[in-house]
């Protein structure tokens, strides 16, 4: 009667592919990096997935002007979850490629958004970073309905706290107790309020086949 979700900064989604989906034991996984940007690619990218059982929903990545990719988001369940995307403008377009968000049918009764998400890494509470999750608060106050936020935050819990995110959100940090990334603790969940007392609990995979 659990559900469980998976977060993953893969760095790439071969590498997602490679270890991340086929060993999974998630009803969804939400990735981070996957440095897809071009409509083919993302076409190709989706119909792996599915083959390995999975329905994905993208956020490209961003095209940097030497024609390679940055960032990049998506979701992803197992087959015979119901997902509907949420459309990408709910996002800036300068954004989007941070950020992607989806409904899925299950978790709860109406089921649960869910959002994978990205903040640009070694800055920390920047501009760049506060104006992406200035955005995410808009949204996530116009749905009906619990929320879980998941990735790559590039920022401590103590230092996304500090921004104010959370209470703006009326939000709750969910984070392992060990770090995620070194010696760090960058990889970790944030949902609404109301879905905390259905929380089993948080914890860092120790195999996951991911450096670091």
């Amino acid at each position: 009667g659990i559900w469980a979700i998976d977060t993953s900064n893969a760095n790439a989604w071969n590498s997602a592919v490679s270890v991340i989906l086929p060993r999974s034991s998630a009803d969804v996984i939400l990735l981070q990096e996957t440095h897809i940007h071009e409509g083919d690619a993302l076409t190709r990218a989706s119909n792996r997935a599915n083959a390995m059982g999975w329905r994905a929903s993208f956020a490209p990545a961003h095209k940097t002007a030497a024609d390679s990719a940055s960032a990049g988001c998506a979701v992803c369940t197992r087959k015979g979850i119901g997902m509907t995307p949420h459309p990408d403008d709910i996002i800036l377009e300068g954004s989007r490629c941070r950020f992607k968000a989806a409904w899925i049918g299950g978790f709860v009764r109406g089921g649960l958004h869910i959002c994978s998400i990205y903040l640009k890494d070694s800055v920390g509470p920047s501009e760049t970073n506060l104006n992406l999750l200035q955005e995410v608060a808009i949204f996530l106050s116009c749905l009906n309905g619990p929320w879980v936020v998941g990735g790559d935050w590039n920022m401590s819990p103590n230092v996304l706290a500090g921004t104010c995110f959370p209470h703006m959100v009326h939000g709750v940090i969910v984070a392992p107790e060990l770090p995620t990334c070194n010696s760090s603790t960058y990889d970790y969940l944030v949902s609404s309020e109301g879905l905390l007392p259905a929380i089993a609990g948080v914890a860092r995979i120790e195999d996951a086949g991911l450096n670091p």
